[in-house]
């Protein structure tokens, strides 16, 4: 009984800690030319208060967890303050989680730099008329690679969302994903919609927990 107890207790922590993450970003650019990021990470309340129900605590503490690292996958928002980011909690009836705002100027040398020595996820980086955008792997470096499996499990039906302005990139031929696996580099093709004024890409989390990624967009 003990034994079952444990093992329920490790795959809830693990579903928690790992997962339910839902990551929204959006581009575009205003009429001088900087780009304006938008991205929200939140977490589903339902799974902390599930988790916390089996403990027999009936009262989680979200605004306790809005201070730990691992609820946002191991993505470090304080990152962004040399941005000039402005980042908002999100502690809802539904989700909890951050939402960052950002403006990125490729004018001015003060933030070249700060791309340049830097590889700071979400932030597009411009290859002529291709877009490179970097994320560090979801859930940091410190797993196995048996609880990347399971988190990667756990999490088989998240996504990433990224609704890019056409002013930002005005006609894409494909996107790819460069990913680690098994020691070797692949490629994943990753489809997306025309939406008029704008591009969707969606991305399933689990590529995002295999390995640190790297998003190329590339303009036809």
């Amino acid at each position: 009984m003990k034994k079952a107890i444990c093992l329920l207790t490790i795959f809830a922590l693990c579903f928690v800690l790992s997962g339910c993450i839902d990551i929204f970003q959006h581009i575009t650019k205003d009429n001088n030319g900087v780009d304006k990021l938008t991205v929200k990470i939140t977490v589903s309340k339902a799974i902390f208060e599930m988790v916390s129900g089996l403990s027999g605590n009936d009262d989680f503490d979200f605004e306790n967890l809005l201070n730990e690292s691992d609820m946002t996958g191991g993505i470090d928002v304080n990152d962004y303050d040399q941005y000039g980011a402005s980042v908002t909690k999100v502690n809802d009836s539904v989700d909890v989680g951050f939402l960052i705002d950002m403006n990125i100027d490729y004018s001015d040398k003060n933030t070249e730099k700060i791309i340049n020595r830097s590889n700071h996820s979400f932030i597009p980086n411009y290859n002529g008329k291709d877009i490179i955008m970097h994320i560090d792997r979801l859930g940091g470096d410190s797993g196995s690679a048996d609880s990347n499996v399971m988190t990667a499990l756990f999490l088989a039906a998240g996504k990433y969302r990224l609704a890019i302005n056409k002013k930002c990139i005005a006609d894409i031929d494909k996107v790819i994903v460069k990913a680690t696996k098994d020691g070797e580099s692949i490629d994943i093709d990753i489809n997306f919609m025309d939406l008029h004024d704008e591009y969707l890409i969606e991305i399933p989390i689990p590529i995002l927990v295999m390995s640190d990624v790297d998003i190329i967009i590339y303009s036809k």
